[in-house]
């Protein structure tokens, strides 16, 4: 959801944003025969899960203020939704927020550079499946403390090509 009332389809979504977002079978999510075939099909050669609740802990609180705090990652962020519920929000080209509901089965590709943050829903718990290319960097760059940043440019011009027909989607 884009503006309260305005929704995008997946490839609205990609082309304002470059998030890919797609569904895996529900049944697939506890076969690890046919998750290990998406990560190999997808060229992902890291894998783990992380489980979010609402915090109680005060080590639980501050990692959740860390997930809400919006940041940018020096690689992609992909996220497969295996139970429970939440929010990730997005900065559009535009620099305004685009909200998705996830729920289990979803896929979700955020792009390097891309400014976004997540929060649980009135669950107050999600388990995600989380899937890198390379070993993954868990650098997270908060908005406040940077100007400017590499991934950030590059993500920018991609876009900005996108936006003005010079790439096509893809």
């Amino acid at each position: 959801m884009k503006y309260p009332g305005q929704y995008l389809t997946p490839e609205e979504l990609y082309i304002t944003t470059g998030v890919r977002l797609s569904q895996v079978p529900l049944e697939h999510l506890t076969n690890e025969d046919r998750l290990a075939e998406l990560r190999k099909f997808k060229g992902y050669v890291y894998n783990d899960y992380v489980t979010i609740v609402r915090g109680k802990t005060e080590e639980e609180k501050i990692k959740m203020k860390a997930y809400m705090t919006e940041h940018i990652h020096h690689d992609p962020e992909v996220r497969l939704i295996v139970d429970g519920s939440g929010y990730f929000e997005v900065r559009d080209i535009d620099d305004n927020w685009v909200r998705m509901h996830v729920f289990p089965g979803d896929l979700i590709d955020l792009p390097t550079g891309i400014f976004h943050r997540f929060s649980l829903d009135n669950d107050e718990y999600v388990r995600m499946h989380r899937l890198f290319t390379d070993v993954p960097d868990w650098t997270a760059v908060n908005r406040t403390d940077i100007i400017t940043h590499p991934s950030r440019d590059r993500y920018l011009d991609y876009m900005n090509q996108v936006k003005t027909g010079l790439i096509e989607a893809n």
